[in-house]
């Protein structure tokens, strides 16, 4: 023990072998510790990429296992399609337009493609929509072209909507549409689904557009027949025999609104349409807003 003072503090000049200063290690010593360190640093950070690796693996099985279930189990076919929207195609041709395959995913059907392969393989239908339902449940939402007239009284029946496209359907539409005679152009099937050019056929469909723009209650000129003239000039025929020279396809909606201000006009005479063999418009008193000449059945000459 070192030599201490009464007071209990050591004597100075004396030191504790505590304090005393080691000695250097040897250098050799040090580099093989560093280098055992070293080993073991990497022999851990090994097994820690190992586990990462294999956890990596199992997580690429698992996304492999959960993505071949999405695409090859049942569980995840399209099993039923619903149609909505039809007039006259059926459930069954409608499934069969969509061309889906069985046993087809759910999940990776293309939904714009069936939409198109419907859309382009039958000239009825006008626009088509289909989304997913409930699982496994395909809907499938239609609507068909409404006829605006037919053209001529060729097999199979060529109708043409208000776009202009030419189309045929199976049966007669309710209610009936007017029949356009006298187009001399051929209309091959080939055209159904396309937009007709006919310039004739152009005005017929410019005619009865203006004919069905009408305001608050006015009752629609409810046609039969549409009479096309070698120069183009229209003669139409109501339902209840009258007929209306029309002319030249020109100022159509004012000849059309002369046309109702002269049926309400004989109407408020007591006229009724059947008791009226033809209006013509083809010139107007325009002071009056009434046709130039009416021809009563059973009577000579024209009113004016």
């Amino acid at each position: 023990m070192p030599a201490v003072g009464n007071n209990g503090k050591r004597r100075t000049g004396e030191t504790s072998e505590m304090d005393a200063t080691l000695p250097p290690m040897n250098p050799e010593v040090a580099r093989l510790r560093r280098k055992a360190a070293q080993r073991k640093y990497v022999k851990r950070l090994r097994y820690v990429r190992l586990l990462w690796g294999i956890a990596g693996v199992l997580l690429l099985a698992l996304a492999v296992e959960a993505l071949l279930v999405l695409t090859l189990s049942p569980r995840f076919w399209v099993y039923r399609i619903k149609v909505s929207g039809g007039d006259t195609l059926t459930v069954p041709e409608v499934i069969t337009l969509a061309n889906v395959s069985p046993h087809s995913n759910f999940y990776r059907l293309s939904l714009r493609r069936t939409a198109q392969r419907i859309a382009d393989s039958e000239p009825r239908v006008k626009q088509v929509a289909v989304y997913r339902d409930k699982l496994g449940v395909l809907n499938i939402v239609l609507e068909e072209r409404r006829p605006l007239c037919r053209l001529g009284q060729n097999l199979p029946p060529r109708y043409v909507d208000a776009d202009g496209i030419l189309f045929t359907r199976p049966e007669p539409p309710t209610p009936p549409v007017p029949v356009v005679e006298g187009i001399t152009l051929p209309l091959p099937v080939s055209a159904f689904g396309k937009p007709v050019t006919v310039d004739a056929v152009r005005d017929v469909i410019a005619c009865l557009k203006a004919a069905n723009a009408r305001s608050g209650a006015e009752a629609p000129l409810d046609f039969t027949r549409i009479t096309l003239g070698p120069t183009g000039r229209m003669t139409l025929i109501l339902r209840q025999g009258m007929y209306v020279k029309l002319g030249s396809p020109d100022h159509l909606t004012e000849k059309m609104y002369v046309l109702r201000n002269t049926i309400i006009n004989l109407s408020t005479m007591g006229y009724a349409l059947d008791r009226i063999e033809y209006i013509d418009v083809r010139s107007v008193v325009r002071a009056a807003g009434l046709a130039s000449a009416v021809k009563l059945r059973g009577q000579e000459g024209t009113h004016q």
